[in-house]
């Protein structure tokens, strides 16, 4: 599967604002950008079951993926998702 077919998989893919993307293999991410949703609901701690679908559990396992490198993630986006983690999860 070729990136752009991967990157469609995500279901927020159209609307995302976020430079980082755990599914093209990541990016740039500069201090207060938008960050991946996903990214943030695995941080939050909020179980995979929760999200229904092929193309949610997708972006979620590649979300998973990427911060279970944590130390290896851009600075500014650990800084960004800590922040983000903060705040509850819209799926519970």
């Amino acid at each position: 599967m070729n990136q752009i077919q991967q990157t469609n998989q995500c279901p927020r893919w159209d609307n995302c604002s976020a430079n980082y993307c755990p599914i093209d293999g990541g990016n740039v991410h500069l201090r207060g950008e938008a960050t991946c949703y996903y990214m943030r609901e695995v941080l939050k701690g909020v179980p995979e079951d929760l999200f229904k679908g092929d193309g949610e559990r997708f972006a979620y396992g590649a979300a998973n993926d990427h911060i279970a490198l944590w130390d290896e993630l851009p600075s500014a986006l650990r800084r960004d998702l800590k922040k983000a983690a903060k705040s509850p999860s819209r799926r519970r």
